[in-house]
């Protein structure tokens, strides 16, 4: 067992080997897994070695080190792959109005099944939302009630993944280097928007409010694009040549 750890790519056959123990055993999140020492006695290796094996496994989202009680596993996330393309907006930022696009065809597709589940007590708290994003909007407070109510109206569904695949766009928008989230729009003309959608969601009428949720959707592209349209141009012109900003001269 040790000699085959003992290749270039320790790391990765260490952290290969701590989710084949995971699986082997049926753990569950939350469940303990041995010490880095014993790991390191079994595999052979130095207690270094597991440990940057660790590290990289609790980037993964695999593992958790949970500090004076040990190593444990950790319930299943997406914040590995939020974080890659947090990062990777940075470098293209323009991929941000692809995310939003899949963000609108995942919630268009399960509307059916969201209005099916609907409930008074999930109405209820979407009226609560839109109650305190006006009131939170009156006083000039930036708010994420434009997350919670979608958050809210997706969750009916009860399926935890289509949540955390819509929450990597919230998260996204959060991250980016620029100010996204503040487009030109009075706020309270957004919760305005949101009541009237919220009339519609009301009647569960599936076509009725895919029309308005398609729309609003559109509308919230159209003025993104021209928020980063801005933005390019604005970059556009800080990066300009030396001596781009000197009038132009001819020779005669």
């Amino acid at each position: 067992m040790a000699e085959s750890f003992r290749t270039p790519a320790l790391s990765k056959r260490i952290q290969q080997y701590i989710k084949d123990y995971i699986l082997a055993n049926d753990h569950r999140p939350g469940s303990a897994l041995p010490p880095e020492g014993e790991i390191a006695a079994t595999l052979g290796v130095s207690r270094t070695a597991v440990r940057e094996a660790v590290k990289a496994l609790e980037a993964l989202g695999v593992v958790e080190v949970r500090h004076g009680e040990g190593l444990y596993v950790r319930p299943f996330n997406l914040d590995a792959i939020r974080d890659h393309l947090s990062y990777s907006l940075d470098f293209d930022a323009d991929t941000v109005a692809e995310i939003y696009q899949v963000r609108r065809w995942l919630e268009l597709g399960v509307l059916p099944d969201v209005l099916a589940r609907l409930d008074e007590a999930t109405i209820d708290r979407l009226q609560a939302v839109l109650d305190q994003w006006e009131n939170e909007a009156r006083a000039g407070i930036w708010t994420e009630q434009d997350r919670r109510f979608h958050w809210i109206l997706n969750s009916v569904t009860g399926n935890r993944m289509l949540v955390l695949f819509l929450d990597i766009y919230w998260q996204l928008l959060n991250n980016l280097p620029y100010d996204v989230l503040k487009l030109p729009i009075d706020r309270l003309t957004t919760v305005e928007q949101h009541r009237k959608l919220f009339e519609v969601i009301k009647t569960r009428d599936v076509a009725a409010v895919h029309k308005a949720l398609d729309e609003h959707y559109i509308d919230q592209e159209q003025r993104l694009k021209r928020v980063m349209a801005a933005r390019g141009a604005e970059e556009t012109t800080s990066h300009a040549p030396l001596g781009s900003d000197l009038p132009a001269f001819s020779i005669h």
